[in-house]
This record gives structure tokens, sequence and C-alpha cells, in this order.
């Protein structure tokens, strides 16, 4: 018997279905089949990437720079491929240059959620309305689950 199944036998034998629908209704996320991968090496361009058309929530980012540049990495909430310079980022993350193997941005997120998609720009500066190229060579790994 799955866990919903039988939260749903638990609240209708024990409070009722008051308590289910509460049950129900709480923030809590299922899981069915664990976090789907995303990877990208970049090129010298703002990497615009759709990297998931629907819902999700955003369980890992582990980006590498192996150049001596400073890069930007802006995630969207969208459905479609962000248009750099333009569209407004949910996150800005900052990838420092590569020292002595210090290029390294490693995050972990619980409960992250993009309600209409996630897509990201990797550019080489700061500002929301940036869109110059960022340089070749930029990990960016991603990992989110579907919703």
């Amino acid at each position: 018997m799955n866990a919903l199944k039988l939260l749903f036998v638990c609240a209708r034998l024990v409070f009722g279905a008051f308590v289910l629908f509460l049950a129900l209704a709480s923030p809590v996320h299922a899981q069915t089949s664990g976090a789907m991968p995303f990877s990208l090496i970049s090129t010298a361009s703002n990497n615009s990437t759709l990297v998931y058309n629907d819902r999700n929530w955003l369980k890992t980012v582990l980006v590498g720079n192996s150049t001596g540049t400073q890069q930007f990495l802006k995630l969207y909430d969208k459905s479609t491929a962000p248009t750099c310079g333009t569209d407004t980022p949910a996150l800005r993350i900052v990838v420092p240059a590569n020292t002595n193997g210090g290029g390294m941005v490693a995050l972990h997120f619980t409960d992250t959620k993009f309600n209409n998609g996630l897509g990201f720009c990797l550019v080489g500066g700061a500002a929301d309305n940036d869109n110059s190229n960022a340089q070749a060579s930029v990990y960016v790994n991603l990992t989110f689950t579907p919703q």
C-alpha cells in the first residue's frame, strides 16, 4: 500500500475526512523517481538554456569555472528559454574565477520551487540586464525533481 493511500486510510479511521484534507493540502511534496540531472559545458555566449518546461523543485547547483574570469549564473522561472538581459532572474549566483581550484559553487536546496519551468543564463556580468558572453568551459550541473 503506498504512503498516500495509507495516510488516507489512517486519517479517515482516526480523525475523519477534514484531517485528510489538511494532510493533502500541506506543502510537503512527493518525490516518485528521484532528482533528474542536467549538465552543460558553456560556450562563449550567454548560454540561454531551458532545462525543464514545467513545475519542478530545484535540488542542487554545482558549477565549476575553469577560467580565470568570474561568471554569473542566473536562474529563471520560465517555461521557455530565458531572454538574457531582459528577463528577471529568480536566483543569481556568482561563480568565482578559478584560482588554484577555487572556481567552484556547490549549493543544495530544499523546497525551492519553480512554478513555470527552469531555465538559466550564464553571462559575464552581474546586472540583470547584462547579456555579455560568458567564457567557454564553465561546467553547469543541476538536479531537479519534476512535480
